[in-house]
């Protein structure tokens, strides 16, 4: 944005009202004649905007402006601007800046005009896309559209939770957006139509959904997402669903109780069949490890060796006690996968060989 007029001097600070370095990007502040006191009758914004420059000691320079503006000091004396603080808001815990969501939009053909705000819902924040869509462009499902099209280009977090259609973008006197005049967004729309769940697993899925938001009547459509979900809410959910194994991705990913459900893999483990003394087949993590190791040759890949000094006060026999313990403790310790099987099973007869060697 160039060099600075006269009469004018601008500190780019960091959130300690620190000064920073060339080349680092802070918030721009400016100081001079040409400052204002405050704004009329708006005392409590004066506050937030207009400081005691900690700067300076003189009249001229005494008032320091809050211009929201975040900048950086080029190399050759002048700004370099890279957007708006206010524009900067935390998305599920994702930080981003509503003109990046923005200028995707406004890539979409039938898209004349377009504001990124935000909306509250519960401690989270949503995305709402006003737009201004072209006159000849007429599709009920606008909505999924302009979705779809920023899905496919930024990560979930930055698709438009509501999309509203205005025939004009409202501004101020100002020319910047009034976001007082834009028309409120119902946020229950985030919720879906209400369905029952019907199997266990779904039961216990939307109860586990509905202790993690602190809200009733979630059904087995609604939207992990969009009822305010994030990574650590998933991780929180799967406290209430222990018994089934899955992810904090599988949640993010699958995001209704319906799919989570659906995707859960019902194993009918009879303790009868399936012991340590007769085998039993490797699980899920354990056929991952084993199938890598087959197929290229992995054999030492997961091997961790390490070395324990022990001390000579010891006796031989208790060290060989203690570990023979340890195997009788844990008795996989001993077993080996066997391929007589149709699948790779876990068997008896792994007995690991102890070497003892001694400086003694």
């Amino acid at each position: 944005i160039g060099s600075l007029v006269d009469n004018i001097k601008a500190y780019v600070l960091d959130d300690e009202f620190r000064r920073v370095p060339v080349g680092a990007v802070g918030e721009l502040y400016l100081a001079g004649n040409q400052i204002a006191y405050g704004y009329l009758h708006r005392d409590e914004e004066t506050a937030k905007a207009f400081l005691e420059n900690p700067f300076e000691d003189n009249d001229e320079y005494g008032i320091m402006y809050r211009t929201g503006d975040l900048v950086k000091f080029l190399p050759n004396g002048t700004l370099g601007v890279f957007g708006r603080r206010d524009s900067q808001v935390k998305i599920r815990g994702n930080r981003l800046e509503l003109s990046e969501v923005e200028a995707v939009v406004r890539e979409i053909a039938y898209v004349d005009d377009v504001t990124i705000q935000i909306v509250k819902h519960g401690s989270n924040n949503e995305l709402v896309a006003y737009v201004v869509l072209d006159n000849n462009f007429d599709d009920d499902d606008v909505a999924d559209l302009i979705c779809e099209y920023v899905r496919n280009r930024k990560p979930e977090y930055m698709v438009p939770s509501f999309v509203i259609s205005l025939d004009a973008i409202p501004l101020n006197v100002n020319g910047k957006v009034d976001k007082r005049a834009l028309p409120e967004v119902d946020v229950e729309g985030l919720r879906a139509e209400y369905v029952a769940p019907t199997t266990d697993a779904e039961k216990q899925i939307v109860e586990a959904f509905e202790n993690v938001f602190n809200q009733e009547g979630i059904g087995v459509y609604d939207d992990f997402v969009r009822l305010g979900g994030d990574s650590l809410s998933a991780i929180k959910l799967l406290y209430y669903i222990d018994d089934y194994n899955l992810s904090s991705a599988n949640i993010l990913s699958l995001r209704t109780p319906k799919a989570i459900a659906a995707s859960i893999k019902e194993f009918d483990l009879d303790l009868d069949i399936y012991s340590l003394d007769e085998g039993c087949p490797l699980n899920e993590p354990q056929l991952n490890v084993y199938l890598d190791i087959m197929a290229n040759e992995k054999s030492d890949s997961y091997l961790i060796p390490f070395n324990i000094s022990i001390s000579k006060d010891y006796v031989l026999n208790e060290l060989t006690s203690a570990l023979s313990e340890m195997f009788r403790v844990h008795p996989i310790l001993e077993m080996k996968v066997n391929k007589d099987f149709d699948v790779p099973y876990l068997v008896k007869g792994n007995e690991p060989l102890i070497l003892i060697e001694s400086d003694v």
